[in-house]
């Protein structure tokens, strides 16, 4: 009888034993079928509130979907103050301008408690940001600050420190947090203390270059390559406050000579057209295997232009979206509605040579569509001749220009909060969260016009 109870007991533990190792084999396979499974995981991310765990939902999601989980411009806010002090202290050290943050698409991991998160693959972080701490930081405020190294009284803002400090104090007096700058790639050490000094302000600083002819195969080797390593080379030696935030391309394609307007067949197989989304697509993936983000100036009616690939129609501005990390839109109106309306160019345009297109598809909703951030470019130089205009031709008023229409910094800044009212609500009523700012053209006018 005692060897029986014993081996009850012994067989009693033998099957104790097999339920425990059947129980961890089904976890095991639940879990691996759970891990295969990005959208079950992300199921999961409606308990995510914190960073850490924000962090490991988005770091499975973001490397089995690639960018389906962030957005595909970086962080449209300058990253300052508190919010820059609490990066520094989670990763121990300064925060680099070339630290590229992206805001994570919350709705698609399902995160409900009403925060922002931003990404940094390269530091691996992803930092929680409350709708407070979102305020704290300055929209995207731009300027093209054209500058001549032939002309002395441009390059003085560079080569001279005391000019250097009292434009950039001027420019942050501003609220400018967004430079567009020239730079000589043969002597970018040239540039340095500029961007300290802008640094010091919570300014970027982007390197600007331009040529119509940049769109051309045969110059890649300098306008695209030689470019982005010297930018690349620069920033791997430059210390972290002096450090290039990313390229701005002004290339105006439909400068050539080559160049046909119109939507006929032949101007739709333009090479101009054809060169220049090749010039895009190329700087993208160049620029991505160095870790450069890149933005490009684009005028408002590029979207009124097609061009043929691979027996495809496809729109030029659209194509300019779905490539580029950011865009500047370049919307030179004077009038807060004919700005607003710049950005929704859908309708019939008829060209000279009588060939038509029909837009259906504005730019508020490319950049929803593409998630890209946009600045609004406003050419002062255009406001300044509108002011002439009126004098000139008194019977334009009231019919084409406002009675109370004039050249002061005011009256643009005025122009400015209208427009941005009016995305504000457009946005609400379209559902629509792009990000947008504004860019002056450019630097010397506007210091004439705020009096330096």
């Amino acid at each position: 009888m005692k060897y029986k109870k014993k081996e009850r007991g012994i067989s009693l533990i033998l099957l104790i034993i097999t339920i425990i190792i059947i129980i961890i084999l089904a976890g095991t396979i639940i879990l691996s079928l759970s891990n295969n499974n990005p959208i079950d995981r992300s199921k999961q991310a409606v308990r995510l509130n914190n960073e850490s765990s924000v962090h490991e939902a988005l770091k499975y999601n973001y490397i089995t979907e690639g960018e389906y989980y962030i957005k595909s411009s970086p962080f449209d806010k300058v990253i300052s103050g508190s919010v820059e002090a609490y990066i520094e202290s989670k990763t121990g050290r300064e925060l680099e301008t070339t630290d590229i943050f992206y805001e994570v698409e919350t709705d698609r991991l399902q995160i409900n408690n009403g925060n922002k998160y931003i990404f940094c693959a390269e530091l691996d972080t992803v930092i929680e940001l409350s709708r407070e701490d979102i305020q704290s930081l300055e929209q995207p405020l731009a300027v093209w600050f054209w500058c001549n190294s032939n002309i002395p009284d441009e390059i003085k803002y560079v080569d001279n420190s005391a000019d250097t400090v009292s434009v950039l104090n001027k420019l942050d007096e501003l609220n400018i947090n967004i430079i567009y700058l020239p730079m000589d790639i043969n002597t970018m050490n040239r540039y340095s203390n500029f961007i300290k000094e802008a640094y010091a302000r919570d300014m970027d600083v982007y390197g600007l270059f331009g040529d119509p002819h940049f769109i051309f195969e045969p110059g890649f080797s300098s306008c695209l390559y030689g470019t982005m390593d010297a930018v690349s080379q620069y920033n791997a030696s430059a210390s972290y406050d002096a450090k290039i935030k990313g390229i701005h391309y002004d290339v105006e394609s439909y400068a050539n000579e080559e160049w046909v307007d119109g939507q006929s067949e032949i101007a739709k197989n333009n090479i101009c057209r054809i060169s220049y989304i090749n010039f895009v697509t190329q700087a993208q993936n160049y620029a991505k295997s160095l870790g450069i983000i890149v933005g490009y100036d684009i005028p408002v009616w590029l979207d009124r232009f097609t061009f043929i690939q691979e027996a495809e129609e496809k729109n030029m501005a659209e194509e300019v979206f779905r490539l580029a990390d950011e865009i500047t839109v370049m919307d030179y109106g004077t009038n807060a509605n004919n700005i607003f309306n710049g950005l929704d160019n859908r309708g019939t345009y008829t060209f000279p040579d009588s060939t038509t297109i029909t837009l259906t598809t504005s730019y508020h909703q490319l950049a929803e569509t593409y998630k890209k951030n946009i600045l609004i470019g406003v050419n002062l130089g255009t406001f300044e001749a509108e002011a002439q205009a009126k004098i000139d031709h008194p019977e334009l008023v009231p019919t084409y220009i406002a009675p109370d229409y004039e050249y002061t910094f005011s009256y643009v800044q005025q122009i400015l909060d209208d427009v941005k009212d009016s995305v504000n609500t457009f946005q609400q009523n379209n559902s629509m969260s792009y990000k947008f700012g504004f860019a002056y053209h450019h630097i010397y006018p506007l210091l004439d016009l705020t009096d330096y």
